[in-house]
C-alpha cells in the first residue's frame, strides 16, 4: 500500500513535467528586424491592418507591426517570411542581405557580453568628474578622459568566436 502512495504522485509529477516541457518546446518564434526573438503560442497575420497578433507565453494577446518583423519560425520548423524588399527604392536591402543582418544581430546578442567595458567606462566617466575638481583642474575638461577611453576601446576589435550561433535563420 505504501508503494502505491509513492508511485501515484511520482507518475503525476513526471506527467506534468513532460506536458510542460513539450508545451515550451512547441511554440512559434517571431523574429524582429533587430534580431530580437519573441516567443508566441499562436499568431495571425492581418495584412489589412499591417499587424501580427499573437498570444505570448503568458497567454496575453499582443500586437506588432509587420514593418518590424523579419519572419516567424513555426514550431514545426517552417518559416513564414514577412520581410520583403521595397520595389520603390533602388537601394533597398534584399531578403538574403536582411537575413544575414538579422543572423548577425542574433549572434551578437547571444555571444557578445561587454560587462568589463561597461563597468570600466562607468568608473572612468564618474571618476573623471570627481578627479578633475579634486586636482584643481576645471570640470569643463573632465569629458576628455572618457572620450579618450571611448576612442581606445572603440579602436579595439572584439574577440572573434569561431563557434557559430546555435540559433540562426536558415
Amino acid at each position: 500500500m505504501l508503494t502505491i502512495q509513492i508511485v501515484k504522485p511520482l507518475i503525476l509529477i513526471i506527467s506534468v513535467f513532460f506536458l510542460i516541457t513539450g508545451n515550451v518546446q512547441a511554440q512559434d518564434t517571431i523574429v524582429l528586424l533587430s534580431g530580437e526573438r519573441v516567443p508566441a503560442k499562436s499568431f495571425q497575420i492581418n495584412e489589412k491592418e499591417n499587424i501580427i497578433s499573437f498570444v505570448n507565453k503568458r497567454g496575453k494577446d499582443k500586437f506588432i507591426e509587420l514593418d518590424y518583423i523579419f519572419c516567424v519560425k513555426q514550431a514545426n520548423g517552417e518559416e513564414v517570411l514577412i520581410y520583403s524588399d521595397s520595389v520603390f527604392e533602388d537601394d533597398s536591402i534584399t531578403v538574403d542581405e536582411m537575413r544575414d543582418f538579422v543572423n548577425g544581430a542574433i549572434t551578437a546578442m547571444d555571444t557578445y557580453k561587454p560587462y568589463l567595458e561597461l563597468s570600466t567606462g562607468f568608473v572612468v566617466g564618474a571618476g573623471s568628474v570627481v578627479l578633475f575638481p579634486y586636482l584643481g583642474i576645471p570640470a569643463f575638461y573632465a569629458p576628455v578622459i572618457p572620450a579618450g577611453y571611448s576612442a581606445v576601446i572603440g579602436s579595439l576589435k572584439p574577440k572573434e568566436n569561431p563557434s557559430t550561433c546555435a540559433w540562426a535563420i536558415s
